[in-house]
């Protein structure tokens, strides 16, 4: 099977968007902790229907406004 360039492109980027399951597993964290920091809006996060989305940027601003020096 041979791919086309936009596939193998898409393949190599990181995803624009996660979801709470995705984002808390790259974390090493609960569903339950990623939840809260939304509702304490120390993370951003947008809704699709049920579904919640945090941006890649948002969660790279999360983790560099956490960094210990």
């Amino acid at each position: 099977m041979i791919k086309s360039k936009t596939s193998m492109i898409l393949e190599d980027s990181p995803k624009r968007a996660l979801s709470v399951i995705e984002v808390a597993a790259e974390l090493g964290v609960s569903e339950q902790l990623v939840r809260l920091e939304i509702q304490r809006e120390q993370l951003k996060a947008s809704r699709f229907g049920r579904r919640v989305i945090i941006r890649r940027e948002d969660l790279d601003a999360y983790l560099a406004a956490r960094v210990v020096a």
